[in-house]
């Protein structure tokens, strides 16, 4: 059997301290992430859970640089993210909108670039699965009422005015502007790799009473891995369980396309 790690990544909260006296308080990040556990344990992956406290830069970064090409390095990783997406201005301007994506990680905002440059060095023949429930849109956010940006309870993002204030009293760290500065775009993965994400990037990644709306549907939708079918057929089963204000969206890249398209049509979480 090949060798599948995951790590489960979930934020009830981060630090207010980092955060400028913000705590992104949410109800089943967490909860997100040891659900979606449950799956990846059940179909024989080695696990890591980063649940609140845990969930810092440091340990994430550890996790990921222990799967870069080498000995050792796993034919499987999945990894899944619960909690706030924020923005920070672009240091490097390749963006757009000039800002960078981000996970809400306890003590500081962890760049998709970052993100990007360790799943570059993974083996080519590595398959990842990336799975975010959050929200990155920049645009979603500078249009909403301040009625609905105040409390944050419900939605997965971190409001403008957090990140306006994060990133005029937390610089970028060296080290990570350096990363970010020559790190790789995900067209430039190698390895085949699937990103299903919570909503489209024009819309918003809400909470239910026990959950993310994404995730509570992917979980009801595996169903204890009664699910029949691939990657695309899971995204459209999930999709059926989502109200229409929340689509989630499926990416794919990496070196060849016939590898992306074994692993589209993959059982999913599959040894």
């Amino acid at each position: 059997m090949a060798r599948g790690v995951a790590i489960h990544i979930g934020l009830n909260h981060v630090d207010d301290v980092s955060y400028g006296g913000w705590k992104g308080a949410l109800r089943g990040a967490e909860r997100d992430a040891r659900g979606l556990a449950s799956i990846t344990r059940a179909a024989g992956f080695e696990i890591t859970e980063l649940l609140g406290k845990k969930a810092t830069a440091t340990h994430v970064v550890d996790s990921l640089s222990k799967w870069t090409s080498g000995a050792g390095a796993p034919e499987y990783v999945v990894i899944t993210y619960a909690g706030h997406g924020g923005l920070y201005p672009d240091p490097i301007r390749e963006y757009p909108d000039g800002q960078c994506k981000t996970w809400c990680l306890y003590d500081r905002q962890f760049f998709a670039r970052e993100l990007y440059w360790y799943l570059g060095k993974m083996h080519s023949a590595t398959r990842i699965v990336l799975i975010t429930d959050c929200c990155w849109s920049g645009t979603v956010m500078r249009a909403l009422p301040s009625s609905i940006v105040a409390p944050v309870q419900r939605v997965r993002f971190c409001p403008q005015p957090v990140t306006a204030r994060y990133s005029r009293s937390v610089p970028m760290a060296p080290d990570v502007t350096k990363l970010i500065k020559k790190a790789r775009t995900k067209e430039a993965i190698a390895a085949p790799c699937v990103v299903i994400a919570g909503a489209l990037e024009n819309q918003i990644a809400y909470e239910g009473a026990s959950g993310g709306l994404f995730t509570t549907a992917l979980r009801t939708a595996w169903n204890g891995g009664v699910f029949v079918g691939n990657y695309k057929d899971l995204l459209f089963s999930v999709k059926t369980r989502m109200p229409t204000s929340q689509t989630p969206m499926m990416l794919a890249f990496g070196r060849k396309k016939k590898d992306i398209d074994r692993l589209i049509h993959a059982r999913p979480f599959s040894l």
